[in-house]
């Protein structure tokens, strides 16, 4: 049996969080995080586990532009593709978080 793929869900409302992870849970681990700091510290510590990151871009602490441009840096991570999830459906939001490094 192969193991299930870690998705790493960075989100600051609880209730967002635990629908992205009620939905992803069926068929993949899930590991949360509430803002782009804690989401470091997971990083760091399962850093070879992660399959994708679903990442928030307003939350406070640090904000998903900061930990994009701070994972998109580092050869480490920087691999790990990392899809945006936002409130705002603006053209400028989405165009700044792929110059930030995003897959989508």
């Amino acid at each position: 049996m192969t193991a299930q793929k870690i998705i790493l869900v960075v989100e600051d409302n609880p209730i967002n969080r635990a629908m992205l992870s009620g939905i992803l849970s069926s068929k993949y681990q899930v590991m949360e995080a509430e803002n782009g700091e804690e989401a470091l510290s997971v990083l760091h510590a399962y850093k070879d586990e992660i399959s994708l990151i679903l990442l928030d871009i307003i939350m406070p602490v640090m904000d998903g532009y900061t930990f994009l441009s701070i994972i998109k840096k580092d050869p480490v991570y920087a691999s790990i593709p990392v899809i945006v999830t936002t409130q705002s459906d603006g053209e400028a939001d989405e165009v700044a978080a792929l110059s930030h490094g995003a897959s989508d």
